[in-house]
């Protein structure tokens, strides 16, 4: 999935694929930089990045996928935030949903949006 979210003048990114992949070397140039570096009135970067690969190699902020269970009961992720780990389960059934519940909830991380918040919107 090439998922691209422009949302609250934020860019949420699917690293996993080659589009955002790209998007994340285009960053690396001077003007670029520039713009990653603005900031939001709450301090939050403008571009956040998510990865079903939990070694994904992006500098920006984002998340990474740790691991996932799907069952015919609904999704249950876990997912890198930094350093911290955070758990998520879902009514969602399949996996085509694990992209989904990282773009949102990279986007809710992205606005500054409590986990306990997040985990209950999900």
């Amino acid at each position: 999935m090439h998922l691209c979210v422009c949302i609250f003048g934020l860019a949420i990114i699917n690293f996993d694929s080659e589009y955002g992949r790209r998007i994340a070397t285009d960053m690396a140039t001077d003007m670029a930089t520039h713009v990653v570096s603005e900031r939001t009135e709450k301090g939050n970067k403008k571009v956040w990045f998510f990865s079903r690969d939990a070694k994904a190699s992006f500098k920006e902020q984002g998340l990474r996928l740790i691991s996932k269970t799907c069952s015919l009961h609904g999704s249950e992720i876990q997912v890198l935030k930094e350093d911290k780990i955070y758990d998520f389960k879902s009514k969602l059934v399949g996996g085509l949903h694990i992209e989904n519940l990282l773009a949102a909830i990279t986007l809710g991380f992205s606005l500054n949006i409590p986990f306990e918040t997040l985990a209950k919107a999900i």
